[in-house]
């Protein structure tokens, strides 16, 4: 094989060597032959041989044979073998020749040089051409990958218009309602749609569903309608889905007329889905479907038979709800929200089938009557009465003693004892906020609270926890006194939260709980605040006063978000936000909701009345802190002295707002001050989130943050309500552990994140809105709940001039 690979390599050698020897005489045998090489171009020849001699050489060493040329085993075609390989090494000693050097072989003889080259170009030629045909495969790999990506960038454009348009119709249906042959249509495209634009949708559909559900309009109410056939659909796209079938069933249920049958099916699927472990407020399944089976037994009538089975499944539902919420708080929310649900009356109606029940016994005695009711009657009945009469009375077990020194007759009766025999102060306006919402805002520990001391939920646990932690609370009452004075805090509040987070003391190690991550009596968080006293008396009077601070600051917010809401909602939500965050509170129906134990406001709320009785008041505190000459004259109480106190806190509002200078730079403002006053409606704590880590140092971040508020504040003069920031200045640091974008311009601090402070406002319209007339830059975030500004082109509120396109984007 070998000598037939040279003899084609002479062959082609003097074929490309343009010579003819003998001419047109054939001469046969091996003198032609000798004739024929004297005749050969002897460069061409050279780089012949060599490049065949380079080929096959490579051949061998590589793959260890020669490849004799033969037919492909399925008839694709001729396969050259090592005569293929000949000629691409013959191909590479002509190029190494023509592009290769020789400078190198200097002293060698030409000949030698050339078929040197020849030689290598031929042993090469193979490894060149598999270079190249990797290069080129490799150029079509990446303009086939290039296209692909195009191609599916464009299919996650389309995508996102198609989701986009899906919103636009979604609330178009809720709003005022499609057309037959459109509502067909986005019934279908719905179960298509991806799972994140299902998730916009099915939020949409359901906070539609509950704005119009506290609403007394009718043509608010038909949105109850028109959100049921978007939520089938979000059935159909995934049966397994709990919230799905729940909400589906909750509209089931506002509908006018409702469709209870069909809400009561769903409501046994989305339980069944969910199973026994309760999460966020997956307890409402229970409820809802109490409520339906409520109001189909009025709807259709029963049988004895049939009334008393459907009595055993609501008493099943409604002890659920009482387990995982609180069936007294969950009533008074709704009620305060104003939405009205049948649960109280049919209790009452069937108060004497209940009683018979042993499993509604708890349910019973956190109803009928009050709680705050019981605990006030039980304390002032003689010792020989017989609680056996009053099946609603408390369990002597966890009654609450009165205190030899202050008679238990509850909070305002207490104030008003004080006020016309012992200090003859004004109540002041938390004080009084406090005995209201012992009355109407807590239900008390939740069963998972309670669990701590092995009793029952309820307002008395509440009251036996707090009694337990009194010795650690009575000898530092005082600290409580400094505290509440400086914040404008009752100190009974201080002592429901020192009880609640660390049992006064009893649950720390070396002053630290929540696994070394929370500090003092007090438990104030390292990774959201600096702790001050930390590693020295876990509750000291620094320790005490930054906590007071802080809450001080969230019941503020509170005030600002929900300027709507009564004081006694104000001071529970400022208690929750103590341990979820301010921006947590949304709903007086759902304060608690995300709280550990899912019941921190009304568990401290109902701690710090039993320790109402046994401190001094707010207002006592600040009397005796004040000189006589400047009290107040005593009034009484009810709605006198609540308008007092409202009218004195909107003065001390009126006089904050006068102090801001009309000019105020950064030197002006104390950073450190989280309610200091950056603008008429807006306080630095609302753009730091009450985050001491994100005090600014820098005087160009400084100054960016009034540019902000200040154009933020024109906002909310032009808008008329409230507006909440969500987000505003976020050192790296913060911007980093929020997954910020690198470049965000909330770490320059001239931007915020904005939403309605109202949560029944349509923050669509309210983005909507703000683009009109925005000529800074705007995100459009109203499908996660917020809509970002900032001011990186110099430009701000109603400014004028070009809007740049560039500065619009989606979240």
């Amino acid at each position: 094989m070998f000598v037939l690979g040279i003899l084609m390599a002479l062959g082609f050698a003097k074929l490309i060597s343009h010579t003819n020897p003998g001419g047109d005489t054939v001469v046969k045998g091996m003198p032609y032959l000798l004739e024929w090489l004297n005749n050969a171009n002897p460069l061409y020849l050279s780089l012949t041989l060599a490049g065949t001699m380079g080929a096959i050489l490579h051949t061998i060493l590589i793959h260890g044979q020669l490849d004799l040329p033969s037919w492909s085993e399925d008839d694709t075609g001729l396969k050259l073998g090592f005569l293929g390989e000949i000629f691409i090494g013959i191909s590479g000693a002509f190029i190494a020749y023509v592009f290769v050097p020789t400078d190198y072989l200097s002293g060698i003889n030409s000949g030698i040089k050339v078929f040197v080259t020849g030689l290598v170009g031929g042993y090469g030629g193979q490894l060149i051409l598999n270079a190249l045909l990797k290069k080129q495969l490799e150029l079509i790999a990446r303009a086939d990958l290039a296209q692909k990506d195009a191609k599916q960038a464009n299919a996650e454009k389309e995508q996102i218009a198609e989701g986009k348009d899906l919103l636009v119709q979604v609330n178009r249906q809720i709003q005022n309602g499609l057309t037959e042959t459109e509502l067909l249509d986005l019934q279908k495209k719905i179960p298509k749609a991806n799972l994140e634009d299902r998730e916009l949708i099915f939020y949409r559909a359901s906070d539609a569903r509950r704005a119009a559900q506290r609403s007394k309009s009718s043509t608010f109410r038909l949105r109850i309608q028109r959100s049921v056939p978007i939520l089938k659909s979000l059935v159909e796209s995934d049966n397994s889905n709990p919230d799905y079938h729940a909400q589906l069933a909750f509209a089931y249920v506002d509908s006018e007329p409702p469709l209870l049958a069909e809400a009561i099916s769903n409501l046994d699927s989305a339980i069944e889905i969910r199973g026994s472990s309760i999460r966020e407020d997956s307890w409402k399944y229970e409820l809802y479907r109490a409520i339906a089976r409520i109001k189909l037994t009025r709807q259709v009538g029963e049988t004895a038979n049939k009334a008393s089975q459907g009595r055993e499944e609501i008493l099943r539902d409604l002890v659920a709800v009482d387990h995982n919420k609180g069936i007294a708080q969950t009533l008074r929310e709704y009620e305060s929200d104003g939405v009205d649900i049948p649960v109280k009356d049919w209790l009452t109606q069937n108060q004497e089938w209940l009683r018979q029940q042993n499993e509604s016994k708890d349910l019973l005695n956190s109803i009928f009557p009050s709680p705050l009711k019981q605990a006030t009657l039980l304390s002032l009945q003689p010792s020989n009465y017989d609680s056996s009469q009053n099946p609603g009375a408390l369990p002597a077990s966890i009654s609450i003693p009165p205190e030899p020194t202050t008679k238990n007759l509850g909070l305002e009766a207490i104030y008003s004892e004080q006020i016309s025999t012992k200090t003859m102060v004004q109540p002041d306006r938390w004080d009084i906020a406090l005995a209201k919402a012992a009355k109407a805002a807590t239900s008390g520990a939740s069963a998972i609270t309670a669990r701590q001391d092995g009793l029952p939920a309820g307002i008395p646990t509440s009251h036996k926890m707090a009694q337990t932690d009194w010795s650690g609370i009575e000898p530092i009452k005082e600290r409580f006194y400094q505290a509440s004075v400086k914040y404008d805090v009752p100190p009974a509040i201080l002592a429901g939260i020192a009880s609640r987070e660390s049992r006064a003391t009893k649950a720390l190690i070396n002053g630290l709980g929540d696994n070394g991550n929370a500090f003092g009596i007090m438990q104030i968080d390292s990774r959201y605040h600096k702790q001050v006293g930390e590693g020295g008396d876990p509750a000291s009077q620094a320790h005490i006063d930054q906590a007071a601070g802080i809450f001080a600051d969230f019941l503020k917010e509170v005030q600002k978000n929900h300027p709507q809401w009564e004081d006694e909602y104000i001071l529970k939500g400022a208690c929750a936000a103590y341990n979820s965050g301010v921006e947590n509170i949304q709903t007086t129906l759902g304060i608690d909701q995300g709280t550990t134990g899912d019941d921190y406001g009304s568990d401290v709320i109902a701690r710090a009345e039993f320790y109402a009785s046994r401190l001094k008041s707010l207002a006592e505190c600040k009397a005796e802190q004040t000189p006589r000459s400047y009290q107040k004259p005593p009034v009484t109480l009810g709605q006198t002295s609540i308008a007092a106190a409202e009218s004195s806190c909107l003065t001390r509002k009126i006089e904050a707002f006068k102090e801001i200078p009309p000019n105020l730079t950064s030197t002006d403002v104390n950073w450190s001050d989280m309610s200091f006053h950056l603008t008429q409606n807006f306080t630095l704590g609302e753009n730091l989130m009450h985050d001491s880590e994100r005090i600014p140092t820098s005087s160009t971040v400084q100054s960016k943050i009034l540019t902000i508020m200040r154009e933020l504040q024109k906002i909310r003069d032009d808008y008329g309500k409230p507006i909440s920031i969500t987000s505003g200045y976020r050192p790296e640091s913060i911007n980093e552990k929020v997954r910020g974008v690198r470049n965000s311009r909330h770490i320059s601090g001239d931007a915020v994140d904005i939403c309605p402070s109202d949560p029944q406002a349509d923050i669509y319209e309210f983005q909507k809105w703000l683009d009109q007339n925005w000529y800074g830059a705007l995100g459009y975030g109203a499908a996660k709940g917020f809509v970002h500004i900032d001011c990186r082109n110099g430009l701000g509120w109603k400014t004028g001039g070009q809007k740049d396109n560039l500065l619009r984007w989606d979240y």
